[in-house]
């Protein structure tokens, strides 16, 4: 009755709404069930009885922790219905009053689309019962508050599934997030310490080639603990920053200059492209890590004798740093996961190179947090392209 991905649904709200509906029923209706057998209105007594004993089986079927909904939708529904019917004719208006909780429990005991029809055929029960036993007024504004109750309902239920969706999605990416976070962590400490026991034990000697190599297998480890701690501040909105004046072609132009060596080591060709653009308000450390990250990526990734280009713009309230390569390129599929955590195109080729798969997730998160986006797209010349969008500093009036 809940809606899940992986494992167990955080919150099941059709569960918690059905038990609270049936305590409430059981509480409620066996004295209107006690009233009608007194007035020897036995057929609405035993409906309202019968209403009862169905939402009580209900609510212990989903106590033992199982589901199932063919009772709710086959015998609940028109037991439901036949109850409205009879109430209509013995007792008139209250009759009418107790459409209103049966929309209820009709959107949160069952699925969305069983619900759709079951309003439907509450409605084609209640507003002919409604017109034929009520007041021709009365009749046409209960036909009208019921039938915007019934919309009501199947939006608000529509909302809380959405989120639902929403939250057990990022409980899923939780779970791969820490997963995968424990085995990059587990590499890195494997290695090293497979190595100090090859050098105890006399297998390695203990030289600078071997020290060089510990030293960057701590450094990857360093490196993955930071960024790990940046995403885990920017999840709770706890980056610090100093937000100050930026002119973005500075800085663009100092990010190129301290990669191209790497770049060149690589057998890139680079191009720089900066228009005439705003200064923006932002922190000059995070945008100079997003910029770092993004060239980082490219050079570690991109085929060798292929170009790296990087172009930097105005458009509108924005200024936007685009920085593509030739490629290799990636699917459509692969394009809408570059920002999650982890996410690798090719894990081996990527683990070989030394990324983590955090790259990207840090540059949205110091985007997002600048107030800022990031978007991905194929590129002209092939390969992934990179689009960080940063609101320019509105000047104020001196």
């Amino acid at each position: 009755m809940g809606i899940k991905t992986k494992g167990k649904a955080i919150v099941d709200y059709r569960a918690l709404v059905t038990m609270w509906l049936s305590i409430t029923a059981t509480i409620i209706l066996p004295p209107f069930s006690i009233n009608n057998f007194l007035h020897e209105r036995y057929i609405l007594g035993l409906g309202s009885l019968g209403v009862v004993i169905i939402m009580v089986y209900q609510a212990y079927i989903i106590w033992r922790g199982r589901r199932f909904q063919r009772v709710a939708a086959m015998v609940l529904v028109p037991a439901i219905i036949v109850f409205l019917a009879m109430a209509f004719h013995y007792q008139k208006i209250i009759g009418a009053l107790w459409c209103y909780p049966s929309v209820l429990i009709i959107y949160f005991m069952l699925p969305r689309r069983p619900a759709i029809y079951a309003s439907l055929a509450l409605l084609a029960v209640a507003i002919p019962s409604a017109l034929y036993n009520l007041e021709l007024p009365i009749a046409a504004r209960f036909a009208a508050t019921l039938t915007a109750v019934v919309v009501f309902a199947a939006v608000f239920v529509l909302i809380i599934e959405q989120q639902q969706q929403e939250l057990e999605q990022k409980e899923s990416q939780r779970r791969d997030s820490m997963a995968s976070a424990s085995h990059e962590l587990r590499t890195p400490i494997a290695t090293m310490m497979a190595q100090i026991e090859a050098m105890r034990d006399g297998i390695r000697p203990l030289d600078q080639t071997q020290l060089g190599s510990l030293s960057h297998s701590v450094r990857h480890l360093g490196n993955l603990v930071d960024d790990l701690s940046l995403l885990s501040l920017a999840d709770v909105n706890a980056l610090s920053m100093v937000y100050e004046k930026v002119q973005l072609p500075d800085l663009v132009e100092e990010a190129v200059m301290a990669a191209r060596s790497k770049m060149t080591e690589n057998d890139l060709q680079v191009e720089l492209s900066i228009e005439e653009v705003p200064p923006v308000g932002g922190d000059p450390r995070r945008l100079r890590q997003i910029l770092d990250n993004l060239l980082s990526n490219c050079g570690r990734y991109t085929t060798p004798g292929g170009t790296v280009s990087i172009h930097l713009r105005a458009q509108g309230k924005n200024v936007l740093v685009t920085v593509a390569d030739t490629g290799p390129g990636v699917s459509d599929d692969q394009l809408e996961r570059l920002f999650d955590r982890f996410f690798r195109v090719e894990k081996s080729r990527a683990r070989a190179q030394g990324g983590s798969g955090l790259g990207l997730s840090l540059v949205q998160a110091l985007a997002v947090a600048q107030g800022g986006s990031v978007k991905a797209t194929h590129a002209d010349q092939g390969g992934l392209a990179i689009t960080v969008s940063l609101p320019r500093l509105e000047e104020t009036a001196g």
